[in-house]
């Protein structure tokens, strides 16, 4: 089974490890240590690219109307594509004849 684990949930889980590292320096009162610090920066940086391209490739919210009707378009296209790709097929392939092609086809244009 193959499972991706989003960038957002990476983004977080640095975020809070960073946290935890910045409480341990405290408790140890290592906050003179320029490893530890490497390695916040280091954390620092890697959450804000997960969690900056987990956003910016995030569907957009459905109050987000214009946004909502780009993806439908889009989505209608690519379905739309498909389907005459599909009845190209059958047509090639002799299941149907030509005037039930273009019937289909002047269906699909609507």
């Amino acid at each position: 089974m193959n499972r991706k684990i989003p960038l957002r949930v990476i983004g977080i889980f640095l975020v809070l490890w960073t946290f935890l590292m910045i409480i341990m320096m405290w408790v140890d009162d290592a906050f003179d240590d320029d490893e530890i610090w490497s390695g916040v920066l280091f954390n620092c940086i890697i959450a804000a690219v997960c969690l900056h391209y987990s956003q910016k490739n995030s569907r957009p919210h459905p109050d987000n109307i214009e946004e909502h009707k780009k993806e439908q378009k889009q989505n209608k296209e690519n379905k739309q594509d498909s389907s005459l790709e599909i009845l190209k097929k059958r047509y090639a392939g002799g299941e149907i004849s030509e005037e039930e092609f273009n019937k289909i086809k002047e269906g699909l244009d609507e």
